[in-house]
């Protein structure tokens, strides 16, 4: 029998299609087989692997110790110059690093006047070998005000600090019938701020000495005001009176009257002496004398370190001062004006006597 050839294609078609069929309905029933089927447990025979070793970094080995580096060693230099522009010998320079007190260990800095190697300033004074930083500095002389610059900073410029004359206060007592015995029944106190709290009876009269004339001079007051000056006659403790004095910066404070009224005050004249250079002399002798009034003639002489001051001097009088050392001397002449007098002498070869 013969078949037609379109039918032979179409089953031939049909086996493959169901064959495909039948392939992937096995392949999905194999893989749900895979799925559902349990994991084969191990073998007894076979051991878990070993843990992975972990890795530690080693420490670092210990750094070497650090030498503190030296810091670098600074220099305060400071000159310093007396009344008149004079160069000071006896004075003493010293210095304390901000941000320090007495308290601390640190010693104050000292200064010392450089060698006559160094080129510096006359009157300049150094320290070496400081901390760097700002420093406090004090300078002092005898007979002169204490001088205080804060904020000096190591390696700057030279400082120069300038001294003045220290204050003199000068006073009398006006009335001194309403104290017994005259002015030799009175004592003169001065209370300066530290002394507040103290009564007046507590406070030690000063060894002021009272002129015939009842007049008075204290050159060693405080440091700082205002202060009162007080009068005491005989042991009563309260003061019989009492001024109350303000320390000018740069001046000497006004005359002072208990008990007034008072007379005209009587003046001062401080002589400086210097040689050419500028400096000031100390071991000159000093000698002077009233000229032009015959009734009240006077003369007298002076002599040891600093200068020299000649208290209860009448104004408008006239003085030959004259000052001299082995081969040296000087001369002037003054009118004496109110207050404190300054006269300064500055010392000139003496000319060789004539055969």
């Amino acid at each position: 029998m013969r078949v037609h050839p379109f039918i032979v294609a179409a089953v031939v078609a049909l086996v493959a299609v169901t064959a495909s069929s039948a392939r992937s309905i096995l392949g999905q029933q194999r893989g749900r087989e895979r799925r559902v089927a349990p994991a084969p447990e191990p073998e007894a025979d076979d051991a878990p692997p070993a843990p992975r070793p972990a890795f530690v970094r080693p420490a670092p080995a210990p750094a070497p110790p650090v030498e503190d580096e030296p810091v670098p060693a600074a220099t305060l230099r400071v000159r310093v110059i007396g009344p008149h522009g004079l160069l000071i010998s006896d004075v003493e320079v010293s210095a304390v690093r901000q941000g320090h007190t007495d308290d601390d260990d640190e010693p104050a800095v000292s200064f010392d006047q450089p060698s006559a190697d160094e080129a510096a300033p006359p009157g300049t004074f150094v320290a070496t070998e400081l901390p760097p930083g700002r420093y406090d500095v004090s300078v002092e002389a005898p007979g002169l005000r204490t001088a205080h610059v804060g904020g000096v900073a190591t390696g700057g410029e030279l400082v120069t600090v300038t001294l003045a004359r220290a204050p003199i206060l000068r006073g009398a007592i006006g009335t001194p019938s309403l104290l017994l015995d005259g002015c030799r029944g009175g004592r003169i106190a001065v209370r300066g701020p530290e002394d507040e709290e103290d009564n007046a009876g507590s406070v030690e009269a000063r060894d002021v000495q009272l002129e015939d004339d009842c007049s008075f001079v204290l050159d060693d007051l405080p440091a700082e005001g205002p202060f009162t000056v007080e009068l005491f006659r005989g042991k009563d403790p309260r003061p019989a009176a009492q001024v109350l004095v303000t320390l000018p910066a740069d001046a000497d404070p006004a005359f002072v009257c208990l008990l007034p009224p008072c007379s005209d005050p009587p003046a001062s004249v401080a002589v400086f002496v210097a040689d050419a250079e500028g400096r000031q002399v100390n071991d000159a002798s000093i000698e002077w004398s009233l000229l032009g009034d015959a009734t009240f003639g006077e003369e007298g002489m002076m002599s040891g370190g600093g200068f020299k001051i000649l208290h209860d001097r009448r104004v408008g009088e006239t003085l030959r001062i004259s000052a001299s050392d082995d081969a040296q001397s000087a001369a002037s002449t003054l009118v004496v004006g109110p207050g404190v007098n300054d006269v300064v002498l500055t010392l000139s070869r003496r000319s060789r006597p004539q055969p």
